[in-house]
């Protein structure tokens, strides 16, 4: 039987193997769990409003705009039309990977949607009592029987990210031709679009924030696989000089019309006397300034540590230059990262656990029972821009982030920079035309 199974799938390759465990959890012929809910949860409680975005046009865009993209921006010969179709067929291959394990948590997790109450009115719902938890239940409306506990995680967000970051590498890698300022707007437009697709599936109350965390997290390590199958090679190549410092005068413009609130922010409301959000305010065990001070200044006393001996104590000029080209890029990334993070804050608009204490808005004096408040405003001065900017958390980013740069560097091997900087000067190779099966 062994040898039979072995022969069997010698004669399959990864597309054969993907579908097959696709087309299994779409028939549900794997085993499925259920959470349960809590009588009454605010949480599940919400009204199901529809789609923003349908996942008809979801499947549509994330199918067929990267095909239009990657065809437009290629020379019209059969050389390039074959490497186009290549790139095109490892980011296939990556969102059917993507589709079947989203679709595969949904069936194991089976985590209640915001609107459970109103979409599944489950029997058990009618009778339970106070906070009462119900492990299982069953759903009255046909439709919503394989649909209501289907939130965590979200496709969507996790196709949309998916598509918009394979555009922007793309268009980094090959859209030379097309010109690099309609480059840089298409891709931050592509990024934007996957940022409003994800905050659209909460304010819609499709899903829970953590739903579209998840989401956004598992397209990562498959845009990764996909850049490996086509590159073969440990290593990308660099972005060019010019291109590189038009990026870094766009993300210091874009950080400072964030910190000056010229984009539009959004609010998150509460529910009255959340106990998620009344905790008192304690104060900062490491402070903002602290936090900014060991981020910016730690890894540059250790990268002129590690070059000295990495390269001896004779290349005194050399070490200097290598740690200020990798501290250069390190300030670079540290750059994205605030301004990803403030970004987050002012589009989502979270209450902090702190939010009665400090923020004490007019409208939690007069609502009662679980009233849900969509619009508010802070009696307290300072906490008028504060309050609201709970998610993400920017210590947790930031502080991970010096961490991880800090251990990368301290392995020292073949990190020199002097290397770098030779890789920025190359231009972009032109990918293999071979495509894997």
């Amino acid at each position: 039987m062994m040898d039979k199974l072995k022969c069997f799938w010698s004669k399959t390759n990864r597309w054969h193997r993907v579908i097959a465990l696709f087309v299994l959890v779409e028939l549900k012929v794997l085993p499925g769990g259920q959470l349960g809910f809590q009588c009454n949860d605010p949480a599940l409680s919400h009204p199901f409003t529809g789609d923003t975005i349908s996942w008809k046009w979801l499947m549509g865009i994330t199918l067929l705009l990267p095909l239009v993209i990657v065809i437009y921006s290629h020379e019209k010969n059969d050389s390039n039309k074959k490497n186009a179709l290549c790139w095109y067929k490892e980011y296939v291959y990556g969102v059917l990977i993507n589709l079947t394990v989203i679709q595969t948590l949904k069936l194991i997790v089976g985590s209640p949607r915001p609107h459970f109450f109103d979409t599944c009115q489950p029997e058990e719902a009618i009778t339970c009592v106070g906070s009462e938890y119900i492990s299982s239940y069953t759903c009255t409306k046909a439709y919503w029987l394989s649909q209501s506990d289907k939130s965590f995680p979200s496709g969507h967000t996790s196709l949309g990210l998916h598509a918009a970051l394979f555009i922007a590498y793309y268009l980094h890698r090959r859209g030379a031709s097309v010109g690099r300022g309609a480059v840089g707007v298409a891709q931050i437009v592509c990024v934007l679009s996957a940022v409003w697709c994800g905050l659209s599936r909460v304010q819609d109350r499709r899903h829970h924030w953590w739903d579209v965390l998840a989401g956004a997290i598992i397209a990562a390590p498959i845009l990764l696989y996909t850049q490996h199958q086509l590159h073969e090679s440990s290593s990308l190549s660099e972005i060019p000089q010019s291109y590189r410092r038009q990026a870094s005068s766009g993300m210091i413009a874009l950080f400072v019309l964030v910190e000056l609130k010229v984009l539009p922010g959004g609010q998150l409301g509460f529910q009255c006397n959340d106990p998620a959000l009344s905790h008192p305010f304690t104060g900062d065990t490491i402070s903002w300034k602290w936090l900014m001070g060991i981020t910016l200044l730690l890894p540059l006393v250790i990268m002129l540590i590690v070059e000295r001996q990495c390269n001896g104590r004779e290349k005194n000029d050399l070490n200097k230059k290598n740690a200020l080209c990798w501290y250069k890029e390190y300030v670079y990334g540290v750059l994205i990262n605030l301004t990803v993070i403030q970004t987050l804050k002012l589009i989502v608009g979270s209450p902090r656990p702190h939010f009665f204490d400090t923020c004490q808005p007019e409208e939690a004096i007069t609502c009662v029972g679980s009233e849900y408040i969509s619009s508010y405003t802070c009696t307290k001065a300072y906490w008028l821009s504060q309050s609201d900017k709970s998610f993400p958390s920017g210590h947790t980013s930031l502080g991970l982030h010096a961490a991880l740069f800090i251990a990368i560097k301290s392995l020292c091997k073949d990190f020199s920079c002097t290397n770098i900087r030779n890789e920025v000067r190359q231009e972009t190779k032109p990918l293999d035309n071979n495509c894997h099966s």
